[in-house]
């Protein structure tokens, strides 16, 4: 066959008609944080980082993805400090959480840390499905980066994978 918006490529350098199904990516919505949020609570908090996703059919995948950049401080504590990174859904349904600790022993001072989680799953429906970034501190301060305070910053993306 010949190249064309249909046909792939493989590597013994023959051409076939692409495979029809799933696994394709349909849409894709994402956002950043646009300013920065902190906490010493031990409850999550939303961090204002919200995106909506419908997904196109009842048996389709979201496979949503947060990045972000986190500062821990111990504030004047005897303890490590440490938070929490966690998606949900707009019910705070937990869909993959994470957890950040500072790597340094002196208690008083900054420590910045750069990560990813993901969540994929399906809803089932095709109805609007709100996904968030929330936070909390498990001892001293932990503050979750916006685009207005640093050069990284928390951006969530949601994609849309057909069945």
């Amino acid at each position: 066959g010949t190249a064309s918006s249909s046909t792939i490529l493989y590597g013994d350098n023959t051409w076939a008609a692409a495979a029809a199904g799933g696994g394709k990516v349909n849409q894709i919505v994402w956002d950043d944080l646009a300013t920065s949020v902190n906490t010493t609570s031990t409850s999550y908090a939303d961090s204002g980082l919200s995106i909506a996703i419908t997904p196109s059919a009842t048996d389709s995948y979201l496979w949503v993805i947060a990045t972000f950049q986190v500062q821990l401080y111990g504030n004047n504590t005897t303890y490590v400090p440490d938070g929490y990174v966690q998606i949900t859904d707009g019910s705070d349904t937990e869909l993959a959480v994470t957890r950040c600790i500072q790597y340094h022993t002196n208690v008083n001072q900054d420590s910045h840390d750069t990560g990813a989680i993901n969540a994929y799953y399906t809803t089932g429906a095709t109805s609007e499905e709100t996904i968030k970034i929330r936070y909390k501190a498990t001892t001293g301060r932990f503050q979750v980066y916006g685009t207005d305070d640093y050069k990284n910053t928390t951006t969530l993306t949601a994609m849309e994978i057909l069945a």
